[in-house]
C-alpha cells in the first residue's frame, strides 16, 4: 500500500522491530510448505505485533469498502 510506505517513510522506520512497522498486519510467503499443491493451509504466514497465524483460506472481506480508521486498526491489533 503506497500509504503505508509514505507513512513509514515519514516516521522513519528503518528495522523490521520498530513498532511501526510491527503494527501493521504483513502476509509471508514460504515456499517450504507444499499447501498450494494439497490444497491444505500453510504457506501463508499472517503477522501483527507479536501474533502469527497461519492464513487457512479466510475470507478477508472487501477492503476496497473499508473504511481505515485508527478505530478499524486497533480492531485489527485486537483480533489478531
Amino acid at each position: 500500500n503506497a500509504e503505508t510506505t509514505v507513512q513509514l517513510s515519514e516516521l522513519k522506520v528503518e528495522k523490521a522491530t520498530d513498532f511501526d512497522w510491527q503494527q501493521h498486519l504483513r502476509y509471508y510467503h514460504t515456499d517450504d510448505r507444499g499447501s498450494a499443491l494439497s490444497g491444505e493451509p500453510g504457506s501463508i504466514n499472517c503477522k501483527m505485533i507479536n501474533a502469527s497465524i497461519l492464513y487457512a483460506y479466510e475470507y478477508i472481506g472487501n477492503n476496497a469498502r473499508l473504511v481505515i480508521t485508527p478505530l478499524t486498526d486497533r480492531c485489527y491489533r485486537t483480533l489478531m
